[in-house]
């Protein structure tokens, strides 16, 4: 047999048997380089097993992502469907969008769904086929539906058991399995300006303001757009206005008041 090498992009990868007397499983050394949530591909070259035959030089490209690695503002809800009847094309049930705006990777399984109205977290569980990473701008579809609410067309995560959306207002969020709030939002059934049977509620500027100011309901045709991006989403830019404090004044020895420029993100206030 012939040990061969593995390679990656910063030089060769120093490997070991993973258990005693171990003659098929490797353990490769960590690389304090690796920055999670990224991918890495490594090439495993000139190896060969005990009867002679060689492996055939491959390329393994390896996504690393820990627990709690996302950040506040990496992952952001886009869309909210809390009534949804009527509706002709989709499932009898609540769903939310989210979207991952960063440049990294995330396994959506190391987070839990949080409701306001019921005091259990519950986990993401991927829907198959579905792996359950969520890659740099996708989006996923969370829901405690039976059945998927696009039968495969988008990523979808399961959340068993979870509380139902109010239709008259709700906070809904994601949490990380430490504890850290990801985004949350708490709608209003006036946000939607109207009925909201059969159509969702949709962000202007992903992971700005999570307040009614920044939410509208939804323009579409078909009153909703799971697992794309609406054009209300991304006919809009996000205006650049520095914040400013324009008074802070007291109204008591314990209390006051700061008035700003800019509506303020009420979560930024957490």
């Amino acid at each position: 047999s012939h040990i061969g090498s593995i390679e990656s992009v910063l030089g060769l990868v120093a490997f070991f048997p993973a258990f005693p007397n171990s003659t098929k499983t490797l353990r490769m050394s960590s690389d304090p380089h690796w920055i999670a949530g990224t991918s890495r591909e490594f090439n495993l070259v000139n190896f060969t097993d005990l009867a002679g035959n060689m492996l055939a030089d491959t390329a393994v490209h390896v996504i690393w992502s820990p627990a709690n690695s996302a950040q506040r503002g990496d992952i952001v809800l886009t869309e909210i469907m809390a009534d949804p009847t009527p509706h002709e094309d989709l499932p009898d049930c609540e769903w939310a969008e989210v979207l991952n705006r960063s440049n990294r990777h995330f396994d959506v399984q190391f987070w839990h769904w949080w409701d306001e109205g019921s005091s259990e977290l519950i986990q993401l569980v991927p829907r198959p086929p579905w792996d359950g990473f969520l890659h740099p701008g996708d989006r996923v579809l969370i829901s405690g539906c039976d059945e998927a609410v696009l039968d495969g067309a988008a990523p979808e995560a399961h959340i068993d058991g979870a509380a139902a959306f109010n239709d008259a207002g709700d906070g809904l969020g994601l949490i990380r399995s430490d504890g850290m709030l990801l985004d949350a939002i708490h709608y209003r059934q006036t946000w939607w300006e109207g009925d909201n049977g059969g159509v969702s509620l949709q962000v202007i500027h992903p992971g700005a303001c999570a307040a009614n100011i920044n939410w509208q309901r939804s323009q579409a045709a078909g009153g909703c757009t799971p697992g794309t991006p609406s054009e209300q989403e991304i006919s809009t830019p996000l205006e650049n206005n520095s914040l400013i404090i324009e008074q802070l004044v007291p109204t008591s020895k314990w209390t006051g008041f700061i008035d700003f420029n800019e509506a303020i993100d009420p979560l930024s206030t957490a």
